[in-house]
């Protein structure tokens, strides 16, 4: 499939789904080169990292990008004071409990985790939960101010626009329109009334004014809420997934552009783009020059994307005689 809602290429039920194939020596050495040929791979390095830190400016990210600091001692320093003053390779040695703490709740929280997930995931307090949460928020301010002005933009038109025009829909925005519509006109009066209603329902006073105007409101609030905070997430995520993509594909046009201008069809065949790595199948003479050309044209697709001036995307080739071995 070409595109999915991240813009990004998908395996067709049914076929060969080499996007979940592992990438084990004992899978991948199946893979060789034809007699003559060899195998040149090249991926990005730390292709989303960069993409977010280049949109969003992120000190946390930068900083792991730019000076090689652990993304998850970072959190751990923040969550665990204890820690403020020790070194990466000081926490690795340690403190490893507590630099995994930070690995787990930084996944978590990068897939639309929050509190209650990391809570779950760590087998912890809702209350430590949220504070974790709080401490990933902490460092990851810009990201989520980013994320905000993304979310502004994407309610008044109904999608998120990311590289090259592309669009995502936000799913029953037309519904969500009329109750950001309704709940943008609430007074401040009527937004007391709401807080004491749901006070005092939850005490079972059922006949309070203010208890008939939450529970014939609350359903609307909730639904309005939920669906804003479901388009955040998709605002985090989707401009940079989608941006990802968009420097994978017009790195495989203009690899093919490259090989057709060179006279090399069939002599260096692009075999497979599998997430952010493209794999080829070469001549032997032609080896060096497709390894070297590989990795500039990767590097220079995906910094067509990146924008800022302060990061720049990396990716090198290398060749062997099978997927493994270039890999």
């Amino acid at each position: 499939n070409p595109i999915v809602d991240t813009c990004r290429i998908s395996s067709r039920r049914g076929e060969i789904n080499f996007l979940n194939f592992p990438s084990d020596k004992i899978t991948r050495d199946c893979f060789v080169a034809s007699k003559g040929f060899k195998i040149i791979v090249c991926d990005f390095d730390n292709q989303e990292a960069v993409t977010l830190a280049d949109k969003s400016q992120n000190t946390a990210t930068l900083k792991s990008i730019l000076e090689g600091a652990d993304s998850h001692c970072i959190l751990a320093r923040e969550v665990f004071p204890e820690l403020q003053e020790l070194s990466d390779d000081e926490i690795k040695k340690t403190h490893k409990a507590k630099r995994q703490i930070g690995k787990i709740a930084n996944f978590t929280f990068a897939f639309g985790g929050n509190g209650y997930t990391a809570a779950k995931n760590l087998n912890i307090s809702m209350e430590e939960g949220n504070r974790i949460y709080d401490a990933y928020v902490t460092i990851n301010k810009e990201t989520f101010e980013w994320g905000e002005k993304v979310l502004e933009q994407a309610i008044k038109v109904g999608y998120i626009e990311s590289a090259d025009g592309f669009k995502l829909k936000l799913p029953f925005f037309d519904e969500f329109k009329m109750l950001h519509s309704k709940i943008k006109g609430y007074t401040q009066d009527q937004w007391a009334m709401y807080r004491e209603g749901k006070k005092l329902y939850k005490d079972n006073d059922l006949q309070h004014p203010s208890v008939k105007f939450y529970i014939r409101h609350k359903e609307d609030i909730s639904t309005y809420f939920k669906s804003k905070s479901k388009y955040f997430r998709l605002c985090l995520n989707n401009p940079i997934q989608s941006t990802a993509a968009h420097e994978t594909k017009r790195s495989v046009v203009n690899l093919f552009n490259y090989i057709k201008s060179r006279n090399h069809l069939r002599l260096c065949r692009i075999a497979n783009v599998v997430h952010d790595e493209i794999i080829l199948e070469c001549k032997e003479e032609l080896v060096e020059e497709y390894t070297e050309a590989l990795g500039r044209i990767m590097r220079e697709s995906a910094n067509y994307y990146l924008t800022s001036g302060i990061v720049e995307m990396k990716a090198d080739a290398h060749s062997g005689n099978s997927w493994y071995e270039a890999k």
